[in-house]
């Protein structure tokens, strides 16, 4: 399945107007599998995916870099000698 798909996505890639239909008719060939739903589903089924990982990207990057910035501010702190007691 996944060899046929990949030839009539390179085929779609080199201009072969017909290499659409035929990848809906894949479709018709495995109707279990999720190229199957996918294809069922259109471009609107599909773009529910991209905009939830997009979402998901635009709010966990910039704290994932906000996080690495603060450990690594306190990891340099830490790296500071410490300083000697004064004698009494």
């Amino acid at each position: 399945m996944i060899a046929a798909v990949e030839e009539k996505v390179n085929a779609l890639a080199g201009g072969d107007t017909k290499a659409m239909a035929a990848l809906g008719d894949l479709g018709k060939k495995f109707p279990g599998s999720p190229f199957a739903s996918d294809i069922e589903a259109g471009a609107g089924g599909l773009m529910a995916p991209v905009a939830l990982v997009g979402v998901l990207a635009a709010i966990s990057i910039p704290a994932f870099m906000k996080y690495k910035a603060r450990s690594e501010e306190i990891e340099s702190l830490d790296s500071l000698p410490t300083p000697m007691p004064e004698p009494q």
